[in-house]
């Protein structure tokens, strides 16, 4: 089992100030809260979450690699479908209502949750101000299905 030693003057400020921080940084097996298979969480990943991107000592991943990857592309999908909405709020042209109703499809098809209807609802005002028409009719024909 590989040990890292622990340098505390490079965790994060609130983390410095915490009691009961180890000297060494070991191999940890943890269970992933999807699949419950077990995982390895590192040493040279804790050094890598608490001393370089200055997580906080006391979290830990809850998910293996095949599952945090998942989590990061929805978590990603759900930013760009949000970003789309703002963009709305500010601008009506058809471009943005077509990029939005694309990433509102993307995080529906991945979550089975989203507003399917604001979706026809853009795409059908795309159409009427003649924005990718082929594009976005082949879109609404997907909704249909």
């Amino acid at each position: 089992m590989k040990k890292i030693k622990v340098n505390k003057s490079n965790l994060n400020q609130e983390c410095q100030e915490l009691w009961g921080i180890p000297e060494f940084y070991k191999d940890e097996i943890i269970n992933c809260a999807k699949c419950r298979k077990p995982f390895t969480f590192t040493a040279q990943e804790k050094y890598e979450w608490y001393e370089v991107q200055k997580k906080d000592i006391r979290m830990h991943p809850k998910f293996c690699p095949k599952h945090y990857d998942e989590w990061l592309f929805k978590k990603q999908l759900k930013i760009k479908m949000d970003e789309s909405y703002k963009a709305l709020e500010t601008d009506q042209s058809s471009k943005t209502m077509f990029e939005a109703a694309k990433n509102i499809i993307a995080y529906y098809q991945y979550n089975n949750s989203g507003d399917l209807e604001k979706v026809r609802s853009l795409l059908k005002n795309c159409i009427e101000n003649g924005y990718k028409v082929k594009q976005a009719n082949k879109l609404i024909e997907k909704l249909k299905k």
